[in-house]
C-alpha cells in the first residue's frame, strides 16, 4: 500500500481510468461506443487509425498501442452518486502515449517559433523529446466487462486501482535521455501540465539563450467528445536544475483503499 500526504489525497472511491480512447474522451462514450472499441481492441473489429499522427502519403496512420489509449483520467464517485470525472488539477488529462502531442503539429510549430524568437535554429540543432506517463496497475482489458454490460447512464468507475507512474517516467525514463545529450545540446522536452507539476522546483535559468533545457508544457481542454491540445507555457532550465527535479519527482498521491462496488457492474 502506498503511503501519501493528505494534502494531494485522492477521494475514496476514486480510479483512474481511460481518459481518451482512440482520440475520443472515454467520458462521452455510451454503451455501445465502449463496446465498439473493445472489439477494436480484441482484433474482433477494425482498429481506428491514430488522429494525431501525420498522414503520410495521403493515409492515416495507424494506432500502435495495443490498448488504443492515449491518456488516463481520474473519476470518482461519492457515495452512490454518479461517477464524474474528478474536478480541478486531479481530473486532468494526463498523456500516456508520445503521439498524443502530435496533435495538428501545434507543439511543432510552438517549439519552432519559440526557439527561433530565442535566436536559436530550431531545425536540426535542437533534440524533440515527447515524453507521456508510464500507467503502472493491471491491464485496462480486466475493465472490459463493466465497460461492455454497464447497466446505467453515465461513465462506469473502473474496478482495477491503477495510476500514473512518474518515478518510472522521470527519473527511469525521461533523465538517462537528457543525461545521454552532447556537451553543449539543446533539448526541447515536451510534458504535460501534471507531468510537470510532479517534478521538483525548477525556477528557470537567468538567460534563456544559454538554457540546455527547454520545457513545453501543454494542457488539454474539452471540446464536445474531443480533448483539445493547448500550449501553456515554456520554461527554460540548465541541465543541472532538470536533474534536481527529475530526481525529486512527486508520486501520486492515491489512497489506494478500497472502492464500494461499481453501481452499474452487473455481475
Amino acid at each position: 500500500m502506498l503511503t501519501m500526504s493528505k494534502r494531494n489525497r485522492a477521494p475514496r472511491g476514486s480510479r483512474f481510468g481511460i481518459g481518451e480512447w482512440f482520440g475520443y474522451l472515454f467520458a462521452e462514450f455510451d454503451m455501445e461506443q465502449r463496446r465498439g472499441y473493445i472489439n477494436a481492441v480484441k482484433g474482433i473489429a477494425e482498429r481506428p487509425p491514430c488522429p494525431f499522427k501525420s498522414a503520410v502519403n495521403g493515409l492515416p496512420q495507424p494506432c500502435t498501442k495495443p490498448d488504443g489509449v492515449c491518456s488516463v483520467q481520474l473519476y470518482v464517485r461519492e457515495s452512490k452518486q454518479p461517477v464524474m470525472r474528478a474536478a480541478g488539477d486531479e481530473g486532468k488529462l494526463r498523456c500516456t502515449c508520445p503521439s498524443r502531442f502530435h496533435e495538428d503539429g501545434i507543439v511543432q510549430r510552438w517549439i519552432e517559433q519559440e526557439l527561433m524568437s530565442d535566436g536559436a535554429e530550431a531545425d536540426g540543432a535542437c533534440e524533440v523529446i515527447y515524453q507521456a506517463v508510464d500507467f503502472t496497475g493491471p491491464d485496462i482489458s480486466e475493465d472490459f466487462s463493466v465497460y461492455i454490460y454497464s447497466f446505467l447512464e453515465g461513465i462506469p468507475l473502473p474496478t482495477k486501482v491503477r495510476w500514473p507512474n512518474y518515478p518510472a517516467s522521470g527519473p527511469g525514463h525521461l533523465l538517462p535521455l537528457l543525461q545521454a545529450k552532447a556537451p553543449g545540446q539543446k533539448l526541447a522536452v515536451v510534458v504535460d501540465e501534471s507531468f510537470f507539476a510532479a517534478l521538483g522546483e525548477m525556477r528557470g535559468a537567468p538567460d534563456p539563450s544559454k538554457a540546455d533545457i527547454v520545457w513545453f508544457v501543454v494542457g488539454f481542454e474539452d471540446d464536445n467528445a474531443l480533448a483539445r491540445l493547448v500550449p501553456r507555457f515554456v520554461r527554460f532550465t540548465s541541465f543541472e536544475q532538470a536533474v534536481a527535479a527529475l530526481t525529486t519527482v512527486k508520486e501520486v498521491e492515491l489512497e489506494l483503499a478500497p472502492a464500494p462496488l461499481p453501481l452499474d457492474c452487473a455481475e
